[in-house]
């Protein structure tokens, strides 16, 4: 028996999706193999690798040189691309093992099978120790990825990614033929896909849920509040096509609604968890930021007559992966799976946990695909943004007239279009209040249709104690739901109930730390309260990230104006205006810093340029309202909010309740009193 030990670099591949493919077509499953092995054998000969054996579908060869084993590796994912449906997973590990008969043996091994499994489809995870061989070679490049402790390993591995400069021009075309299948794609397939992923990934997330966390619930650590976190980051679109990019998107979002249903488990919001997509950063560094113990992560690839959803559920304390699987799904079937994946997680969740919300699920496809649409351009906060969603939502109603879901999204547009004076009142809050009362009927248990219902009556209707019962309705439904929790911290504030606003936002920020708005909205109510540095430094934090975020360069500069930093307050308020591409709302208290700075010239000609604008655009008599207040014409102010009550301006609310610090000195004018009964 002849027995050597040897430092090699020892290279695992293995065929994804292979197990469900032998299952559904052998006669497929024993081509594809063949295939890999032609592949898979001239390469190893010619990059001076030996080939060890087969593993099932997976194959183990060894090099004499780390480069070799690299490049080897690259040319495999290379040539796999030419063979439908052939995808590896690659690992490579550089250590000391031994060689016996043909066949090899110890940790080096081990580890190399580890980061073989755990590497994304179609690419290559190496240790530590190959990365250190290579990172100085021009054609090679390492991506750190995360320390890990592999099972049977009794250290922990820093592993790394490997990306070969010389493939990219092949990727790019590999991603225009898949684009080119994603297109053919029937649209009436698209929302069961998703339903599948989001049911199975969520069946794996909330087993582990039971059987980790709950075993755990009564066992007193220093971190329990933080253990019972999770952050779900969006799936990546693997597909090549970003008109797809909502389908990925979506899946995530669903995941994050279902696990939000969870008592006591506490889910970070979308808005957070989303403002990491695209960024290669480390799951720890991440988690860290959001202040959460878990995180979900995947993929999403459509291809051909296949759906590949990978996700893996990550323990940050350790860097431990408690669960990671990828499912391959064939579209022709996809109905049975349905049927077989939603039995095995009701029997899984002991289907009290699934009572969630299911208005959030419509039976048409083609319509939950266009609400997906609608969420995302929703989500970027532009008026091409909110008039886009509602376009999609309005589609989406058309396909499925009883999707109450896409009636609260659209509910929701039309606020923001109103509160954000893209649009007047007249053309707005009708609609909103239609959409919203539709989502209500259609499901009285909906959380957004509560929130939506709220914000209406809190910025339109005068009905402040509904607004606050809406709110708290919506919270109790989803007790993650962050923009519910902001919106009725800003009541709070509004009127004069600090304690309880500052708690509200302070829940808000801990469901959406990374929120934008959420965390300027904290900053409003420092302001509101009269701590102006308070609010200066909180708006600073934002503008930190984003120093072209309008609303926080907005309060900040109202901040800076009541401290009397005149200059700042200016300052702000023209890259607010700029930000903001001329919104109203800027330019008129620009206007008004200028008027108080004495600037009075350059005030009027901004009023003037204002008046002139009503034609083209939605300019709320409030707006000049705040100009005239810096100048000091009361007679002017006072008809002008006047015409602001009968346009229904969405900001008399903050006149009425004292919270716009800029008509303070008209307020022991008796009009004043007038006024504010009028509103």
């Amino acid at each position: 028996m002849t027995q050597t030990r040897q430092l090699a670099a020892i290279m695992f591949t293995d065929i994804v999706g292979y197990t469900a493919l032998m299952g559904a077509d052998e006669e497929k499953a024993f081509q594809l193999l063949k295939k890999n092995r032609q592949i898979q054998q001239p390469l190893i000969k010619q990059y001076n690798g030996a080939w060890i054996k087969e593993i099932g579908d997976g194959v183990l060869a060894s090099f004499h040189t780390v480069t070799d084993a690299v490049m080897c590796a690259g040319a495999i994912h290379q040539a796999c691309k030419a063979v439908e449906g052939l995808q590896l997973r690659i690992g490579i590990h550089l250590g000391e093992v031994v060689f016996e008969n043909n066949d090899v043996f110890g940790d080096g091994v081990n580890i190399a099978s580890r980061l073989q499994a755990l590497a994304p489809i179609g690419g290559t995870y190496v240790s530590e120790s190959v990365h250190k061989n290579v990172s100085n070679k021009k054609e090679i490049i390492t991506e750190f990825i995360r320390e890990e402790n592999l099972k049977n390993v009794s250290e922990s591995v820093k592993i790394y990614e490997i990306k070969l400069i010389g493939t990219a021009s092949f990727e790019s075309d590999t991603l225009q033929n898949l684009k080119k299948e994603n297109n053919r794609q029937p649209a009436s397939k698209q929302k069961t896909i998703f339903a599948i992923g989001a049911l199975v990934i969520l069946a794996a997330v909330l087993s582990w849920y039971f059987l980790i966390y709950q075993k755990q619930k009564n066992t007193p650590v220093n971190s329990s509040e933080l253990g019972k976190s999770i952050a779900v980051l969006p799936f990546v679109n693997m597909s090549g096509d970003k008109e797809q990019e909502y389908f990925s998107d979506g899946l995530s979002e669903e995941l994050l609604n279902l696990l939000s249903k969870i008592p006591d488990l506490k889910v970070i919001s979308r808005t957070s968890a989303f403002s990491f997509k695209g960024k290669n950063e480390d799951v720890r560094k991440i988690g860290a930021t959001l202040g959460v113990a878990n995180i979900l992560e995947g993929s999403v690839r459509k291809s051909g007559n296949t759906v590949r959803i990978t996700a893996q559920l990550i323990e940050l304390r350790n860097g431990t992966h408690l669960w990671s699987e990828t499912y391959d799904r064939s579209i022709d079937d996809i109905f049975k799976v349905q049927d077989e994946i939603s039995k095995a997680v009701v029997e899984q969740l002991k289907i009290k946990l699934l009572n969630a919300n299911n208005a959030t699920v419509t039976e048409n496809s083609a319509a939950y695909s266009l609400y997906l649409k609608g969420k995302f351009e929703w989500a970027k906060r532009t008026r091409e943004g909110f008039l886009k969603s509602i376009d999609y939502f309005n589609e989406a109603i058309q396909e499925d007239p009883q999707y109450s879901l896409a009636y609260a999204g659209m509910a929701d547009s039309y606020t923001l279009l109103c509160g954000y004076h893209i649009l007047s009142p007249e053309a707005s809050i009708s609609k909103a209040k239609a959409a919203a009362e539709k989502a209500m009927q259609l499901n009285s248990t909906l959380a957004e249709a509560f929130e939506a219902t709220g914000h209406i009556e809190f910025l339109v209707d005068p009905n402040w104690q509904k607004a606050e019962d809406n709110y708290q309705n919506a919270i109790q439904l989803n007790p993650s739901f962050a923009t519910a929790r902001q919106r009725y911290a800003l009541i709070m504030a509004t009127r004069g109930r600090y304690t309880e606003a500052m708690q509200e936002i302070k829940k808000a920020q801990e469901l959406d730390p990374l929120s934008k708005i959420i965390n300027t909205d904290a900053g409003l109510i420092e302001l509101l309260m009269s701590k102006t540095e308070n609010a200066i430094s909180k708006c600073k934090e934002v503008l930190d990230i984003d120093s072209a975020f309008s609303v926080a360069l907005f309060v900040q500069g109202l901040a800076f104006e009541q401290s009397g930093k005149t200059d700042a307050a200016i300052s702000n308020f023209q890259r607010a205006v700029k930000a903001s591409n001329d919104n109203p709302i800027a330019i008129s208290a620009l206007g008004h810093a200028l008027a108080k700075s004495g600037k009075k010239e350059e005030a009027l000609k901004i009023l003037k340029d204002l008046e002139t604008s009503s034609g083209q655009k939605y300019v709320s008599s409030y707006c000049k309202a705040v100009i005239h207040a810096g100048l000091g014409n009361s007679n002017e102010v006072f008809k002008l909010l006047n015409q602001a009550v009968d346009e229904k301006s969405v900001w008399m609310i903050h006149l009425h309740m004292s919270a716009d610090p800029r008509f303070k000195e008209f307020r022991t004018d008796k009009r004043f009193a007038e006024l504010s009964k009028r509103i």
